[in-house]
């Protein structure tokens, strides 16, 4: 086990325009105000099942998906959307935009326009948002806005200790897949993380942070798979960016387990008492 540094950062991607029909997923509340463009579908799609109507999990991305657009100013067929997406905290603050992301440029008239939104940093979970998506023709001043409010969760799998050390997003991470991994069902031969972002309380010695990290991972009969009783034994540096994230790395082959398996993760600050302890279950799926 080994940390490295990688972000998570909330996103926009860049919009397209597809044909594709979405997943069954939950009813999602949302208001769309109509002017001079009108669609006959709005509606989200995301990439696992949300937990609840307009609930999410930290690290999960959605899109909002306009189908059957009227309105548009056509060019031999075609129209030249292009839309806006801004994210609102409860304050009303703006925590992430982005502008133009089709760029006007032609899109069969038929086709379904989305933008899709990954929630992770400066996104965090525990905390309520709205999202604002503006679709608007770049030939006329027709548009439309779809609003969604929504929650953030965190992993409920994981049960965090803070102790002087916090850390505001604790997850696991699929590196295999470049995803986060959701619920407890994990897959063999797989190569996951525990990532540590936003980590607050440490202390510095000479200008220094140094950290320590504690690795032990348990099966279901009490057993002791691996352990490692400091997986950061260089770790000292000027400073940790919000951009940072300190990541604990684990390696399961094909091999059978007494699963549920008990991962356990401890970071210590090496310069005061503070520490954080984050502890996953993890079902290892036998096939």
């Amino acid at each position: 086990m080994k940390k490295t540094y990688i972000a998570l950062l909330g996103s926009i991607l860049i919009l397209a325009s597809c044909k594709m029909q979405h997943k069954s997923e939950l009813e999602h509340q949302l208001i769309t105000l109509e002017d001079g463009l009108s669609a006959g579908q709005v509606y989200v799609h995301s990439d696992i099942k949300a937990l609840a109507v307009n609930t999410f999990q930290y690290g999960q991305w959605f899109d909002v998906r306009f189908a059957n657009v009227s309105g548009f100013t056509l060019e031999q067929g075609d129209m030249f959307p292009d839309l806006d997406i801004t994210v609102f905290n409860t304050s009303g603050e703006i925590i992430l935009k982005q502008e133009s992301l089709l760029g006007g440029l032609s899109q069969p008239e038929d086709a379904v326009l989305y933008g899709t939104l990954t929630l992770a940093n400066p996104i965090l979970s525990g905390q309520s948002y709205k999202a604002v998506y503006r679709l608007y023709d770049t030939k006329s001043d027709h548009e439309l806005q779809t609003e969604m409010d929504f929650e953030l969760l965190p992993d409920s799998q994981i049960t965090i200790t803070p102790d002087g050390l916090m850390a505001k997003e604790v997850y696991l991470f699929n590196s295999d897949t470049n995803s986060v991994l959701f619920g407890s069902n994990t897959p063999k031969a797989s190569n996951i993380s525990m990532d540590f972002q936003l980590l607050e309380g440490y202390q510095k010695k000479n200008g220094r942070i140094q950290l320590g990290m504690y690795t032990q991972l348990v099966d279901s009969r009490g057993r002791v798979l691996t352990e490692n009783k400091d997986a950061l034994p260089n770790f000292n540096v000027e400073g940790i960016t919000n951009d940072q994230v300190l990541k604990a790395t684990l390696s399961l082959n094909n091999g059978r387990f007494n699963s549920p398996l008990r991962w356990t993760v401890r970071l210590w600050d090496k310069n005061s008492a503070a520490a954080i302890t984050a502890t996953a279950t993890l079902n290892i799926e036998n096939n």
